[in-house]
């Protein structure tokens, strides 16, 4: 089978958790024997199968052009991660490597500033084959917010868009869906959902709601995250052995989404429920770029600043009792499924991919979501377990069941067998 990828970026040093998950499944459907190549904006990797569309200098006319739109665009400016559907100086020709006939499915991942509805049509209409969207946030199904914050306009057609602080139906978020419905409502297009939060999601939508869904978990790369000692793990990351270790961790943690204040006021309830013997052993491990924090934590701390590879990662995972997610919305988050790949049990709110694989007393913790307390309750509960290894067994096998890339690799490989039957 040969496979055409699409991706903004492939998963390098500085990827965020769409371009790792891009990467991750490009890998493990050439592993199983299928020919994949991936196109990207920014490459990171030398893996030789991975291209860049690259961008070309415009005309000088065009480049005024661009400029005059960008002063009078300069007042529509999203409050967080927006898809403006832009992609800047890629002529089409380089967004197409392969000859005609030579690609059996287009697959896309998160695409932000590399292809627009537009250009997702032509390529569609110039190999004729299936296209599978792969879900990595709300954005393909909205009229441009990656997150929507509880916004429903995307179960409508969008318009008055709190993130670009509108008030007007008709505005660039209402413009946006409108180019999806025209470019892409009616082309072979399915969606692949990583967890039921992303399924409900595309189900809800107004544009997408009755394509083909398929329910296929992200490939998690099990010769990394693994169980492996946690002594020798706390040795390499200077971590006392006799400690309780929680661990958490965000790409950056000033984004809102992920919920670390909250994890914050989660640590105060811990303080003062927790009972000495157990409050004094806890040593709090964490990883990402850290902001303004306006507090310090209770409990004393190691953190790690933003991790660049996967075997960083792991080594934290197995280093941890406990792994704590307070992202507030969240396709995934990836972490929860490392952690547990690890054989470590989860605490989360109750949001996102977490239902999904933390099942309480069993691989975990499942707060209500955004209640504080009750994470700092679920931390509690299980920073006073005596089944902790117990738990941890158990998560490594369901997600072991479900991620390792062997498992999503064929779930894919049968996918795209039964939509080109069809």
């Amino acid at each position: 089978m040969n496979i055409l990828f699409y991706s903004t970026e492939d998963g390098g040093s500085t990827a965020g958790g769409a371009s790792k998950a891009a990467q991750r499944l490009h890998n493990c459907l050439l592993d199983s024997g299928h020919q994949s190549t991936m196109v990207v904006r920014y490459k990171q990797s030398d893996t030789p199968t991975v291209v860049t569309a690259d961008a070309i200098w415009p005309s000088k006319g065009r480049q005024v052009l661009g400029l005059l739109g960008k002063f009078f665009a300069k007042g529509v400016r999203a409050s967080y991660q927006f898809n403006y559907d832009r992609a800047e100086n890629i002529p089409l020709s380089n967004l197409l490597p392969l000859p005609q006939g030579a690609v059996d499915i287009i697959c896309i991942n998160w695409i932000t500033n590399l292809l627009t509805t537009r250009t997702i049509e032509q390529i569609a209409c110039y190999y004729k084959c299936p296209v599978v969207w792969i879900m990595m946030d709300l954005e393909p199904v909205t009229g441009g917010c990656h997150y929507s914050f509880g916004c429903q306009g995307y179960r409508v057609q969008c318009g008055k868009c709190p993130q670009l602080n509108s008030s007007s139906h008709n505005d660039l978020s209402h413009h946006l869906w409108c180019s999806k419905q025209k470019h892409l409502a009616q082309l072979p297009l399915s969606f692949v959902a990583p967890t039921s939060w992303v399924h409900n999601r595309i189900r809800e939508s107004s544009l997408f709601s009755s394509h083909r869904i398929a329910d296929i978990p992200l490939s998690i790369d099990d010769s990394v995250f693994k169980p492996r000692s946690r002594q020798m793990a706390r040795e390499l990351l200077n971590i006392p052995s006799r400690a309780k270790v929680v661990f958490f961790g965000a790409w950056s943690f000033d984004d809102p989404r992920k919920g670390i204040l909250k994890l914050y006021d989660a640590w105060d309830y811990v303080k003062s429920h927790l009972s000495v013997k157990v409050a004094e052993n806890i040593v709090l491990l964490s990883a990402g770029r850290r902001g303004g924090e306006r507090r310090g934590l209770p409990f004393p701390g190691v953190h790690l600043g933003f991790v660049r590879d996967d075997l960083t990662l792991a080594l934290a995972y197995q280093a941890a009792d406990i792994f704590v997610n307070p992202s507030l919305e969240d396709a995934g988050p990836m972490m929860i499924s490392e952690a547990m790949m690890c054989g470590v049990p989860v605490v989360s709110f109750d949001t996102g991919g977490a239902a999904d694989v933390v099942r309480p007393g069993e691989t975990g913790y499942l707060a209500n979501a955004g209640d504080s307390a009750d994470l700092g309750r679920g931390l509690c509960r299980l920073l006073e377990s005596d089944e902790l290894e117990k738990m941890g067994q158990a998560a490594h096998r369901l997600c072991y069941s479900r991620h390792s890339p062997r498992v999503v690799a064929e779930q894919h490989a049968a996918f795209y067998r039964e939509l080109m039957a069809k």
